[in-house]
């Protein structure tokens, strides 16, 4: 199940992040790899961003994960 994250300042929408694991969920614990795009952007694209996550870690951390990696492939 994606996670969809609005980014708001007061009521104004500033951006709209998505969220998906890139595989099954075998187990909880186990590292999954998850792909994060902006709502303007293709997420099948070849060049996605992804990052990795244990399902365990909880919804929070991996919006704050998604958000990293955004940050990190601004240039």
């Amino acid at each position: 199940m994606p996670l969809h994250v609005e980014i708001r300042v007061n009521e104004r929408l500033i951006e709209t992040v998505h969220i998906g694991r890139l595989e099954r969920l075998n187990s909880r614990v186990q590292t999954s790899q998850y792909v994060v795009w902006r709502d303007d952007e293709d997420p099948h694209a070849g060049d996605r961003i992804t990052f990795a996550h244990k399902y365990d870690e909880g919804a929070e951390v991996c919006v704050m994960k998604a958000l990293a990696a955004l940050a990190e492939s601004s240039p």
